[in-house]
């Protein structure tokens, strides 16, 4: 399933991708993030009441119910929007971390759970007091899409839209919501290429090894953080020592492949998430998941290389 390969950065050595699996979701909804732990990966979507497990050949094994059992997909107005992940481990104590988009006030929460011990450890949390610290440090309006633990560093992205044409990192403590009111807090702007339309940060995953953090995007023609539109292309993308650039004002990725150029099989997919299952001898084994906004997710394996 490889192809073309459009390197945006043309300083770089030409990376590849190649998709190797591809495995359309239909009952369940609007997947939008993604964490791989333990051998398994771990689905969720913005308007589902499940967490769904799988193995990493995508073969369901279990899944964790957050809401209502009886309502399969959430209303737009009452959903949390889970939108982002992150995997904290600290003091041998590992958390799985779910954050809902903050666009709207029932939107400003995080949701924690053990994944040894998920069904009677889940905890929500109300984030607006954060939040509205966000928003007095600039961000003008709040989508948080995408979450990276870097180091000690928890990553949020807010995703840019055809308004607000900007993405952001904000960068904080893994702990963040136990002290809301005193927790670090900095705003980098984050300076993609320019695209026709634009291209908004959706997922970050961290790669420890190379003090990596790679990001999917995707350009969709709307101009808020609630309303969806028309889906366009989507992208892989990375930051290179990306420890050392959060104190900085801005960012810059290191390159980004359009990955409908990269394969055909993109086409019409609004990626999501990514995260990380392998990384070994310059090769990433890679998962991601796409929203067609039309109530079912997709699946994608993909084998990338960047030098």
């Amino acid at each position: 399933m490889g192809g073309l390969i459009l390197l945006i950065n043309c300083n770089m050595a030409s990376p590849s991708i190649t998709l190797t699996k591809k495995l359309p979701l239909k009952d369940f909804p609007s997947g939008s993030s993604l964490e791989f732990y333990d051998n398994r990966v771990y689905l969720i979507g913005d308007d589902a009441n499940h967490i769904l497990i799988l193995d990493n050949d995508y073969n369901p094994l279990d899944s964790i119910t957050l809401f209502n059992p009886e309502q399969p997909r959430i209303p737009k107005y009452k959903k949390a929007d889970l939108e982002a992940s992150a995997i904290i481990t600290t003091n041998g104590r590992t958390r799985v971390l779910v954050f809902g988009s903050a666009a709207v006030s029932n939107r400003e929460v995080v949701m924690e759970f053990n994944p040894k011990n998920p069904a009677d450890s889940i905890k929500t949390i109300n984030t607006s007091v954060f939040m509205q610290r966000v928003k007095q440090a600039g961000i003008k309006e709040v989508n948080i899409e995408g979450a990276a633990i870097v180091k000690d560093v928890l990553v949020l992205c807010n995703r840019a839209n055809e308004t607000h044409t900007v993405n952001h990192f904000i960068s904080t403590s893994p702990d963040y919501f136990n002290n809301q009111v005193a927790a670090r807090l900095k705003v980098s702007r984050i300076r993609l290429p320019k695209q026709t339309n634009v291209a908004g940060i959706s997922g970050l995953a961290y790669v420890p090894q190379e003090d990596l953090l790679l990001f999917t995007a995707s350009t969709e023609l709307t101009g808020n953080a609630y309303d969806d539109g028309e889906i366009g292309d989507s992208y892989i993308g990375w930051i290179k020592n990306i420890s050392t650039q959060l104190n900085s004002t801005e960012i810059s990725p290191d390159g980004m492949i359009n990955l409908v150029e990269a394969d055909k099989e993109f086409s019409g997919e609004k990626i999501e998430s990514i995260c990380v299952e392998k990384y070994e001898d310059g090769f990433f084994t890679l998962h991601l998941v796409s929203d067609n906004d039309k109530g079912q997710s997709v699946l994608f394996k993909v084998k990338l290389t960047l030098n």
